[in-house]
């Protein structure tokens, strides 16, 4: 796990108050917070490199109510939105941006089933302090 990850994944936690996982979410866990890394290009512009990351992370709100996935997405998106050269925990990011949205509901995993919300976002970061 690189260091822009246990930082992300301690910032979800402080935001929600939920667990927070890498890559899957555990059989006995209803409600809790995955994040998935889905790739990390260098940003270049031309034939310059900026030293920069664009990681994309997919971010999984499971809750057993659909509104409260809602709040998680819209008060991790309120923290991240405003940044600009600041910081994801102790980690340097110079600007979070939010991308695609999926939403959908798991009948099998409890009475009133599993909403999950997953939300792409892309954190722009210092490649040289992973």
């Amino acid at each position: 796990m690189s260091m822009i990850e246990l930082q992300v994944k301690a910032e979800l936690e402080k935001l929600t108050g939920l667990e927070v996982y890498p890559l899957s979410r555990p059989d006995d866990i209803n409600e809790c917070i995955v994040y998935i890394p889905i790739s990390d290009p260098a940003v270049e512009t031309g034939f310059v490199r900026t030293g920069l990351v664009a990681l994309r992370l997919q971010v999984d709100f499971y809750c057993i109510d659909y509104e409260e996935a809602r709040a998680h997405d819209r008060a991790v998106w309120n923290a991240w939105k405003n940044i600009t050269h600041g910081k994801i925990g102790a980690k340097s990011v110079q600007y979070v941006t939010r991308g695609g949205k999926i939403e959908r509901r798991y009948s099998d995993a409890s009475p009133s089933g599993i909403f999950c919300i997953s939300r792409d976002f892309i954190i722009y970061h210092d490649e040289d302090s992973e």
